[in-house]
């Protein structure tokens, strides 16, 4: 009797702790997820200039060159809103100065098509440009950037490109004498690609 009790004992602990198995849910593998890294974390300046973008006669300018206010392309659109994270770019070429770059990375989707809406006011017979972010537009006038050149005659083909792209705003302004706006293109397609790969 004795023995008896004791399977039934030992039955009973057994069927217990299978059905407290089978109830219990399987523990699932750690799931593995990458943080995306913070915008103020990210380096722009290799989005934004790389030696093949341009001709050998562009390159960047250094501290000392002077860039006439309407190509200083971070102060032509002061009231532009605020960004978690901008960087820039002035360019120049044997004549001086003749533009530059400047990306604006912000973490909410408002803010972003806001800072592209402020771009773009100013834009006069802008073009869509579809090759280029998720949306875009390029304007081109033919101008003189200061006093001087306007009393002297000398004019330029100035090309403003604006486009968005995931996170990113971008904006580019350039002047040359020769092919400004294939030059303006080729590059912001190249900012653009390189944009993708990081904000993306």
């Amino acid at each position: 009797m004795k023995r008896r009790k004791l399977i039934i004992t030992g039955l009973c602990f057994f069927l217990s702790a299978c059905g407290s198995r089978a109830t219990s849910p399987a523990s699932a593998p750690a799931s593995v997820t990458s943080t995306p890294r913070p915008l103020q974390a990210l380096d722009l300046q290799p989005v934004l200039f790389q030696a093949s973008d341009f001709p050998e006669n562009v390159y960047l300018a250094d501290t000392k060159s002077v860039i006439p206010p309407m190509l200083q392309v971070v102060q032509i659109y002061p009231d532009i809103v605020p960004a978690q994270k901008l960087d820039t770019i002035q360019l120049q070429s044997g004549s001086g100065a003749i533009g530059g770059a400047v990306v604006y990375l912000y973490t909410k989707s408002a803010d972003q098509l806001r800072a592209y809406q402020i771009l773009i006011e100013k834009f006069g017979s802008a073009q869509m440009l579809g090759t280029v972010g998720d949306q875009a537009l390029i304007n081109m006038m033919v101008g003189s950037v200061n006093a001087t050149e306007k009393l002297s005659g000398k004019t330029y083909t100035l090309v403003d490109i604006a486009f968005r792209r995931c996170a990113a705003v971008g904006y580019i302004r350039l002047r040359t004498d020769g092919e400004t706006e294939r030059l303006a293109k080729a590059y912001a397609q190249k900012l653009d690609n390189r944009l993708k790969t990081l904000v993306c």
